[in-house]
């Protein structure tokens, strides 16, 4: 007898494996629950949906496994929900694809329509990417043959979420259409569409957030979740102050958070402040724990928390990078930088600003050039117009001038453009001013940005050096005014990005001086400068390795000298090993002074320690003339955490030797001629069998000055926790140090 039980069970288990093979669900049209999942895109195809042409039938893309979407990597995160979602963006060199119809990229055509369902819940959600083109790159609601909804790109890989209200076409029978008829092999403008988890719900995933203050505390804080990726949420607030400030963030609000951040409002006492913005769910309700108030949670550890920098700069809160806008002015010495105030990775680029009377102590200013209607605020550079060529002077301070590049949105990758504009400040920077007509400079080259703005003396107009973009190579312009601007001619350099360029004396002969052209990557050229051209008389060269980068000069500074500041770059994968779980992230160099010095071998630029530096030195430890071998270490007894090494050795009859600092060596091999620091090897050459090393040891990083500034090596850092050991070694051969000092550093913070 047959056993109809078994036999029907056993159909409904197929049933089931092929609609789960299938990608369809079942629960489209379930309308128990309070949300429905249409589309995942979880499947190993499209199921029941249906796709022409040829952008949509390489199927769903896997995190995991596939590699031919560029947004994909780490760098430029999509942050989908899941491990797989759609994309337009095709790759004839997919692995296991032999469609040769298939074209690369963004040129893929087609569409890819879902089936038919009945319409049973308020809001229609999804995520979504790509480029913003309505009508070419979409996703549409289609109800009666007709389009009642459509969506389309950022100009932006990372997924964000949209939510349709459709609440008036309940038991409406509709269709979902996911549309790219966009054909462009510009990798700049997106032509693509992503999108990824398609829900069905009663309540909306994204909801509008609304609130108002009377500024009456110094700081707004935000309750916040460390981000795990490199990308900032899509969930974004508007911030308006009456009269004042307009700007936007990117934030991680929760109710949960690892940090609190926060806004400084210390100029805005007495305004009316709204905030505005339209987040997702589990980030509104957090939206509520924002408040006005004069502490933010964790002030109270400021500067002494586990990992912070003792005598390096670094933000109180989030991330910071590229030193900017180096200026000074009256006593005081002005660093601004890239800043994301708002989270621990980059992103909301800001500049924040920090000032100083003596380049060791810093304030930490509010922030000087928020994001706003022109874009984010990318690096760029500052000056004091001394003439008020710009007019913009108010009173008897002098008008301090910060040029930037301004893009759309976080890429410099859009289909408008960088463009480059300028704030102004009429009181000692404690306030500044977006110029009115920015931008100074429109749209010229795709990714062009970084301007560096100088007064020339001789033919009194101002000089932008811009970083055109590619090939290494920079446009040169002038102006009377700061705000009208010529091309006059460029230059190549073996570097890209944060062009630097001044001039410097000699050999200390004022009356003998050379121009450098310097760029993001420490590559520097000496040559000749007429206010409109640069000839070049050396190849290009580095004093400046490792891992500082985008280091910028100080305009305006007294005695004529140079001093350049940098990024120290924790460039581990994802930026999160130096400074893991704390507020902040990433760190400046030391203030250098930068020198030229001519010897037969030709030009070289020196780059030492400022001699400021020596007032944080504190108990000094000191041997001179001892000769060392194997198994000698005179500084077993030495332990910290904060240090200054200066030493003087005859290497004549070494072959192996240096410095175990927490764990961490600067050694110099004699025979290879070669200084290893961390992961950075470099070529250095002992003075007639003499090596001297300066080195500065602090909570996350080790910086090496070699022969009195011949070379810099600094070099980003994660110390073993519990190691404060700082030896001594002897691989091979003997070692005569002439003389070696050990300082305990003190805090800039005290």
């Amino acid at each position: 007898m047959l056993n109809i039980k078994r036999i029907i069970m056993k159909n409904i288990k197929i049933l089931w494996l092929f609609l789960f093979i299938s990608g369809f669900h079942l629960n489209a049209e379930d309308n128990t629950k309070s949300e429905i999942i249409f589309e995942d895109f979880e499947g190993n195809n499209y199921g029941q949906w249906k796709a022409t042409g040829n952008a949509f039938n390489h199927g769903p893309y896997s995190t995991d496994t596939d590699k031919f979407y560029v947004g994909a990597n780490p760098r430029w995160n999509v942050k989908n929900k899941g491990k797989q979602f759609l994309t337009s963006y095709v790759n004839i060199k997919k692995e296991g694809n032999n469609d040769n119809n298939l074209s690369d990229g963004n040129d893929g055509t087609g569409t890819l329509t879902s089936p038919s369902f009945k319409i049973s819940k308020k809001y229609i959600s999804f995520q979504v990417s790509g480029g913003n083109h309505p009508g070419r790159t979409y996703i549409n609601l289609i109800v009666d043959n007709k389009i009642f909804k459509s969506a389309t790109g950022r100009t932006n890989r990372m997924m964000t979420w949209r939510t349709w209200d459709v609440s008036n076409l309940i038991n409406r029978e509709a269709h979902i259409e996911i549309g790219d008829q966009m054909i462009d092999d510009d990798e700049f403008i997106l032509g693509h569409i992503n999108i990824d988890h398609i829900v069905f719900s009663d309540e909306p995933v994204m909801k509008n957030v609304d609130k108002w203050f009377i500024i009456n505390k110094k700081y707004l804080i935000w309750p916040i979740k460390r981000q795990s990726m490199r990308m900032s949420p899509e969930s974004r607030v508007y911030l308006n102050v009456e009269d004042g400030l307009e700007t936007f963030m990117d934030v991680e609000l929760s109710q949960n958070p690892d940090f609190w951040v926060f806004t400084d409002l210390s100029n805005y006492q007495g305004k009316e402040l709204h905030l505005k913005g339209v987040l997702y769910k589990d980030q509104a309700k957090a939206f509520d724990d924002i408040i006005l108030s004069d502490e933010y949670p964790g002030m109270e550890n400021l500067y002494k928390e586990e990992l912070r920098p003792q005598f390096h700069f670094t933000s109180k809160r989030g991330w910071l990078n590229d030193a900017n806008g180096m200026q000074y002015y009256d006593g005081e010495w002005h660093m601004f930088y890239q800043h994301n105030p708002y989270n621990w990775f980059w992103w909301n680029v800001s500049w924040g600003h920090a000032v100083s009377k003596d380049l060791i102590h810093w304030e930490e200013l509010p922030t000087a050039i928020p994001p706003g209607p022109e874009g984010v605020i990318f690096s760029g550079s500052g000056a004091v117009d001394i003439g008020n060529t710009a007019g913009f002077q108010n009173g008897n301070e002098e008008t301090m001038v910060l040029v930037y590049t301004a893009v759309k949105d976080h890429s410099t990758s859009i289909s408008k453009g960088p463009t480059q504009a300028l704030s102004y400040s009429t009181d000692r920077g404690r306030n500044w001013t977006k110029y009115s007509n920015n931008p100074i400079l429109p749209y010229q080259y795709p990714s062009n940005r970084d301007p560096k703005v100088f007064w020339y003396e001789p033919t009194k107009k101002w000089v932008m050096s811009l970083y055109n973009g590619r090939d290494d190579n920079y446009i040169l312009y002038n102006s009377s005014n700061l705000k009208d601007w010529n091309e006059t001619g460029s230059y190549s350099a073996a570097g890209s990005e944060c062009p630097d360029m001044f001039q410097l004396p000699v050999n200390g002969d004022r009356s003998n001086k050379k121009w450098i052209i310097w760029t993001g990557n420490g590559n520097y050229r000496v040559g000749e400068f007429d206010g409109e051209n640069f000839t070049p008389e050396t190849e290009s060269m580095y004093s400046y390795y490792g891992d500082s980068y985008a280091g910028q000069s100080f305009s305006n500074a007294p005695d004529g000298r140079r001093v350049n500041i940098g990024w120290i770059r924790d460039h581990r994968p994802g930026f999160e090993s130096g400074h893991k779980n704390m507020p902040f992230n990433q760190q400046m160099s030391l203030p250098l002074e930068m020198t030229l010095r001519e010897s037969e071998e030709g030009y070289r630029m020196y780059i030492n320690p400022i001699e400021e530096l020596k007032t944080l030195r504190g108990q000094k430890k000191s041997w001179e003339n001892l000769s060392l071998g194997a198994g000698n270490n005179p500084l077993k007894r030495i332990k910290g955490d904060y240090f200054e090494l200066v030493g003087d050795f005859d290497v004549s009859e070494a072959e192996e030797f240096g410095f175990n600092l927490r764990g961490k060596k600067v050694l110099y091999k004699v025979s290879a001629n070669t200084l290893i620091c961390n992961d950075e090897k470099v070529n250095v050459y002992p003075e007639k069998g003499r090596l001297k090393l300066h080195i500065f040891l602090d909570q996350t990083s080790i910086e090496t000055i070699v022969n009195d500034g011949w070379m810099y090596v600094s070099s980003s850092q994660v110390f073993e926790k519990n190691n404060h050991n700082i030896d001594f070694f002897v691989e091979e051969g003997t070692v005569k140090i002439n003389s070696l000092d050990i300082y305990k550093m003190n805090s800039i913070w005290d």
